[in-house]
């Protein structure tokens, strides 16, 4: 039957939609494509996909984490694979039983993340082509099955390109150009450095609020701080403080720090390439890293 060579062809389990409201798209079945299944056979088989789909997504985001094209890469890595377990189960609804809600939810809701957090449009389709990649190749699903969900993939990036303000970006070749501004626009404070050309820039344009913890010596008394980062990069991020911190200092940076029963926090080397003092006696603090913020091999 149809319905079963799909499902060998995607690598998928078959089992009712769980998600049916806001259908986009349908497709009819015919008495003759009908699967009988009880519910334990459901649940079963529901709970073996979900399990894959966790599994996939653990690979997917190391794939993401190392892309420094997409900036979806410098979001913890346990959100990463969150986000990547939730497009394939919304692919995974949208070829078995054509439900393609589930998945036009998905696209609105990292778009609006994207755009809170002053990512760009691109960023949001290379995560999309970097999720797709990651099935073709983990899961050997089939290009033809899946070309149906590419187009309403891009139906949706159509509706939130226009719908969400967002930041400057390149765009994709294959999409329609979003409206541009000016680099002088880009808000956000910027990380630099002192270079035989100047200044030059650390490429910090994504505004995350996440709980970062510097430790160091600054005029021989150690320091200790938690705060939260104003702007992170693949090359370093920005947050403010209070303390004696100076250009040139070497700190130990946890990023991001996460406490309590289970965290997995990871220590980096860092430098402080810039010093910002500020109206309120705290300081804005510029480091960059002097290690790879990508998961080891």
């Amino acid at each position: 039957m149809l319905e079963v060579e799909a499902c060998s062809r995607i690598g998928c389990e078959v089992h009712r939609p769980i998600f049916e409201k806001r259908v986009h798209k349908t497709m009819n079945p015919r008495p003759d494509r009908i699967i009988s299944c009880t519910n334990v056979e459901v649940t079963e088989a529901q709970q073996r996909q979900k399990q894959r789909g966790v599994t996939f997504a653990a690979q997917a985001a190391a794939k993401v984490r190392i892309a420094e094209g997409c900036q979806f890469a410098l979001l913890p890595e346990n959100e990463i694979i969150k986000l990547i377990a939730a497009w394939y189960e919304s692919c995974a609804q949208a070829m078995l039983t054509g439900n393609y809600a589930l998945l036009g939810e998905w696209i609105r809701e990292q778009a609006g993340l994207a755009a809170e957090n002053d990512l760009e449009f691109a960023d949001l389709v290379e995560l999309l082509r970097l999720c797709r990649s990651a099935a073709m190749e983990l899961e050997r699903w089939d290009e033809d099955v899946f070309s149906q969900v590419g187009e309403v993939i891009g139906e949706e990036l159509q509706i939130v390109r226009n719908k969400f303000t967002w930041t400057n970006s390149s765009e994709p070749d294959d999409l329609p150009e979003v409206a541009k501004k000016p680099e002088s626009e880009m808000p956000g404070p910027e990380l630099r450095e002192p270079g035989p050309a100047g200044e030059r820039r650390l490429a910090c344009r994504v505004r995350l609020q996440l709980p970062v913890r510097a430790c160091g010596m600054t005029t021989g008394t150690p320091m200790d701080v938690l705060t939260l980062t104003e702007c992170v990069s693949h090359a370093g991020l920005y947050f403010l403080a209070r303390g004696n911190f100076s250009a040139g200092r070497i700190l130990k940076v946890t990023y991001p720090h996460w406490e309590g029963p289970g965290a997995i926090n990871k220590e980096y080397a860092a430098q402080i390439v810039r010093v910002d003092p500020l109206p309120d006696g705290a300081q804005g603090v510029a480091i960059k890293f002097l290690e790879s913020m990508a998961p080891s091999a």
